[in-house]
């Protein structure tokens, strides 16, 4: 885990430097990958994390290959840690996949999820689906508006 919370910080502390680098593409991101679909779940969220800050920056298909998958799995677990964590980073994830135009090819996965947060039992939970509110609005209102 200690590699995913590495690569957390330093994307956090390191942006700006990182952005097109042949470092980023050629190790960091296959290494997040790999650890996106780690055995361990936590494992698995941190690089979530670390990826939230990169996610725009990598190509598409790469993507759709190997962070969809098990972004969409860590979606469905009910483990309340889990579902937790990731009430925290799914907007910014979704920001991120909307300027890769990926965001509504996954929107029934996602808007799933985001009613899930809404209606949890916990508050904190419940807390994060508000704040993330208005990220889902901007994307996907307009399949939901209903028209007179």
């Amino acid at each position: 885990m200690d590699g995913a919370v590495f690569f957390k910080e330093y994307f956090k502390a390191n942006y700006e430097t990182l952005i097109g680098t042949k470092r980023l593409v050629e190790s960091y991101i296959p290494e997040l990958c790999e650890m996106c679909n780690d055995e361990e779940i936590y494992i698995r969220i941190e690089a979530f994390e670390a990826l939230s800050y990169v996610l725009e920056t990598i190509d598409s298909e790469l993507i759709e290959r190997e962070i969809i998958p098990p972004l969409l799995e860590m979606l469905n677990q009910e483990h309340e840690e889990v579902v937790l964590k990731m009430s925290m980073i799914i907007g910014q994830l979704l920001f991120k996949l909307k300027a890769k135009q990926l965001d509504v090819k996954y929107k029934e996965e996602l808007m799933e999820f985001f009613k899930f947060i809404c209606g949890h039992k916990l508050e904190k939970i419940r807390l994060n689906a508000a704040y993330n509110l208005p990220c889902f609005n901007k994307i996907y209102r307009h399949f939901y508006m209903q028209t007179p």
